[in-house]
């Protein structure tokens, strides 16, 4: 399959066979630097700049994957670096200070309550990581830990509009910004 880029007129496709890591394309995201990474299915990490596709192939550091599990989200922390969560929730920080080959691992401080994470965002001028169990600092810290009845469902998607957070779960849409938590909207089933 691949990903397509409309230009206003036409559609050009695009897969492995011009340099995409994969052909089964989860999330696309750009950068501050103007970047288009691609988090994919079989894990690899790449990205499109300048008219060129970078990989595994021609690109030494993304074959020096640290990845713990499969990518779910992308992030620019307006600082200069790419934050990455997989599965496990593993966060790593690529970039910073001209440096624009590196990877690595970022000591998120994981612990029995604020893992699986499912979302990287900016807040009150930190980046903050929302979970399942709520949204924590990067140094581990709760700043808002959900209440049973958030709890009871597991939160599945969730975006950033407008330096809102936005998720459900169940059948409840929540916006949260700046430590407050609204209730958006409510599906009776």
């Amino acid at each position: 399959v691949g990903v397509v880029k409309f230009n206003g007129q036409e559609f050009e496709h695009f897969n492995t066979d011009d340099g995409l890591p994969d052909n089964e394309v989860f999330q696309i995201f750009q950068d501050s630097k103007r970047r288009i990474w691609f988090i994919t299915l079989n894990g690899k990490l790449g990205f499109y700049s300048n008219y060129k596709f970078y990989n595994e192939k021609n690109t030494p550091w993304l074959r020096n994957n640290i990845l713990n599990s499969m990518l779910i989200d992308a992030y620019d922390d307006g600082k200069g670096h790419v934050m990455l969560t997989d599965r496990l929730s593993g966060i790593y920080k690529i970039g910073g200070q001209n440096k624009q080959t590196e990877m690595a691992l970022f000591k998120y401080k994981a612990t029995q309550e604020n893992t699986n994470t499912i979302r990287l965002f900016f807040d009150q001028n930190q980046t903050q990581v929302l979970t399942v169990k709520g949204i924590y600092a990067l140094d581990g810290r709760p700043v808002l830990r959900f209440p049973p009845s958030i709890l009871k469902s597991s939160v599945v998607r969730s975006g950033v509009f407008d330096g809102h957070l936005y998720f459900n779960s169940g059948n409840k849409i929540y916006r949260y910004h700046t430590r407050k938590l609204v209730l958006l909207f409510f599906l009776k089933l």
